[in-house]
């Protein structure tokens, strides 16, 4: 029996990965969603300035401009939605990953120190926050309990090899200072894990990984907005989970709202709750954002409710959940039911529909 559901949900897994149609070159995916980089960052970043680091990234990264392109512009969305620049500042990385399962190389956001601190200023909670490592020549001294404290006199004369310790400080909204301290063999077992641990950064900087290493422990202490506690989960899903779960982050929104049945997760585009209130020039640049797109009219497609049951019955039919991601991720990207098209959704209905018929007919 177990056999024959193996059969099955091979079959699935074909017809989902057959390409549908000819796949457009990555520049043109590009051009194509600057409309929606700018609504998903204008409040934050110009999607003219995220289209030109991203291709500087392409450029001087051959096996990322190589990548699977939906991937590629998965990772750019993702960018604008979380509000965080790719590239050598290192606010996020986009590091190419060859996903076995699919057979094709994939590209992976790997948010550092610089991206968790951005997200914790616009969520009102971090004042000031730095980032260190201590060598076996430096003085330094750590105290717990109710009265922590660090205290770091550094020797830059002897910076040779690794670090034996990192450690985050982070300086809150109220004035009060926390810390965090990972010694570098605990850094070491979580580089071990990351999907990206022989490409990218892990291999250029490992100091500055380690550094956002212990930043992302210390960030599970801070109150962030749920955009930001967002973005972190979904790029811990990319870097540090398995090959099927790359395509979990890139059709995060909809998975969870057309598959779990815990219901619709929050849209991850929501406003700040604590966001700082804007400059005078935040009318100007909302004004470049474009309008969504009116509502289809005689809109007879299926509901976005109908779409979810239809997802559901899928997985209860015995449909992969690799197979799901596959088919959301092909008709909506990374996008949230709310902003789904009447098209998209009649054609993401009769594709996950289709799937529990395709099972059915490879079962005897």
């Amino acid at each position: 029996m177990s056999s024959t559901k193996a059969t099955a949900a091979d079959a699935v897994r074909r017809r989902v990965q057959a390409p549908a149609a000819p796949g457009k070159s990555l520049p043109a995916l590009l051009e194509e969603a600057r409309p929606r980089l700018q609504q998903l960052a204008g409040r934050v970043l110009s999607a003219d300035r995220l289209l030109t680091v991203t291709m500087w990234a392409l450029r001087t990264t051959p096996q990322l401009a190589a990548a699977d392109p939906a991937s590629v512009l998965a990772a750019v969305e993702f960018c604008a939605r979380v509000g965080l620049l790719p590239g050598p500042e290192g606010y996020v990385y986009l590091v190419p990953r060859f996903n076995g399962r699919r057979g094709v190389t994939e590209a992976v956001p790997i948010i550092g120190y610089r991206g968790y601190w951005a997200l914790a200023r616009r969520s009102g909670y971090l004042r000031h926050a730095w980032a260190d490592a201590i060598w076996p020549q430096d003085q330094y001294r750590i105290e717990r309990g109710t009265q922590p404290r660090l205290e770091h006199v550094p020797d830059y004369t002897h910076r040779e090899g690794l670090p034996i310790l990192v450690y985050s400080v982070a300086v809150l909204a109220d004035g009060s200072t926390t810390f965090e301290v990972m010694p570098w063999p605990e850094v070491e077992a979580i580089r071990k894990r990351s999907a990206a641990r022989e490409a990218g950064p892990w291999v250029t900087d490992p100091i500055e990984m380690g550094k956002k290493t212990v930043v992302r422990r210390h960030a599970k202490q801070w109150d962030l907005t749920p955009e930001a506690a967002w973005g972190i989960a979904a790029a811990d899903a990319a870097e540090y989970g398995t090959e099927a779960d790359v395509g979990t982050w890139m059709a995060w929104p909809a998975l969870s709202d057309a598959t779990s049945p815990e219901g619709p997760a929050p849209p991850a585009e929501a406003a700040p709750k604590e966001a700082t209130p804007p400059p005078a020039a935040e009318p100007e640049a909302q004004a470049l954002a474009p309008e969504p797109p009116a509502a289809d009219a005689a809109d007879t497609a299926p509901s976005v409710e109908a779409v979810q049951a239809a997802g559901k019955a899928a997985r209860a039919a015995g449909v992969p959940d690799d197979a799901l991601r596959e088919v959301i991720r092909a008709v909506v990207g990374s996008r949230p039911p709310a902003e789904w098209t009447a098209a998209e959704r009649r054609t993401l209905h009769e594709r996950l529909t289709g799937l529990v018929a395709t099972l059915q007919e490879a079962q005897p």
